[in-house]
């Protein structure tokens, strides 16, 4: 059974597809055009790493895709499209809190660029009220293993003029800032955070990891929302974010309903009507 350690690693070597073996435990493979990275790495697992973490990116990609099948629009070398995949315990019923650890660390690697993020539920990143990342994050069983492959696409230095094209409020670094970012150094970062967030999650659950959440977390109380459970729509007021990733809403009847996967339809921050353009996992 492997393990869910990151072992230090001081090979290093590459291949034709960009292959590395980086210290820390991850192995790194990247492409400069692939369809998708989740894809990818969903196809190809016999390329994985048996212990530690299998870091799978590219300067483009041609079919990105998000929650619900929505494409992600990013041209190539402006942005960060990576997808970590490992092996986790398929006896443990936490892995609904990755995607969200992934949130987090991305947003904490924001903030050392002096960024205030925004975790739009369950995971998009927010600045200003617009979109700058999202996460998708898939499982699957083989033999007797739970693989994760939980990918991000981060828009680091997206033209204004090509986010005015996706049709929902979006942003990216460069445009908040005014000024291009190093791509390589971004996702540097986000992966050091990650991995570090990782071997704590593995140990220890997400507990240690809620209030930073909770710090981060777009929707404050009382909040009027509407919500799509991709069977009704709900309307009523945000009432809480739940320790094991579920929001809590107060219906207009008054009634409380408890609800684990959907969307939050309202563009928080900009109280537009837009469906939300989030790429991640739904708990539940």
């Amino acid at each position: 059974m492997p393990t869910n350690k990151h072992p230090r690693c001081q090979l290093y070597e590459r291949n034709r597809m960009g292959l590395e073996f980086e210290p820390y435990g991850v192995k790194h493979i990247h492409f400069k055009q692939i369809d998708s990275t989740n894809t990818w790495a969903k196809s190809h697992v016999d390329q994985w790493t048996p212990t530690g973490v299998t870091l799978v990116t590219a300067s483009e990609q041609t079919a990105g895709r998000g929650r619900f099948k929505r494409p992600w629009i990013s041209p190539a070398d402006l942005n960060i499209h990576a997808t970590f995949c490992f092996w986790f315990d398929v006896n443990r019923t936490d892995m609904g809190h990755i995607p969200q650890l992934l949130a987090l660390t991305a947003a904490q690697t924001l903030e050392t660029e002096r960024f205030s993020p925004l975790i739009k539920w369950p995971n998009d990143l927010l600045l200003e009220g617009k979109k700058v990342g999202g996460i998708l994050c898939e499982t699957f069983i083989e033999e007797g293993r739970r693989g994760i492959v939980c990918g991000i696409g981060l828009n680091v230095n997206m033209p204004l003029h090509i986010l005015n094209q996706i049709g929902r409020p979006a942003t990216s670094l460069c445009v908040e800032r005014g000024h291009l970012f190093e791509v390589s150094i971004i996702l540097k970062t986000l992966q050091r955070f990650f991995l570090v967030a990782l071997d704590q999650f593995v140990l220890a659950g997400f507990t240690s990891f809620f209030p930073l959440l909770q710090e981060r977390f777009a929707l404050k109380k009382g909040e009027i929302i509407q919500f799509h459970d991709q069977q009704t729509l709900i309307q009523g007021q945000f009432q809480h974010l739940h320790p094991e990733g579920s929001v809590e809403i107060r219906l207009l009847n008054g009634l409380t309903r408890i609800v684990y996967a959907g969307e939050f339809l309202e563009d928080i921050g900009n109280k537009k009507d837009h469906p939300s353009t989030t790429n991640s996992f739904s708990l539940g």
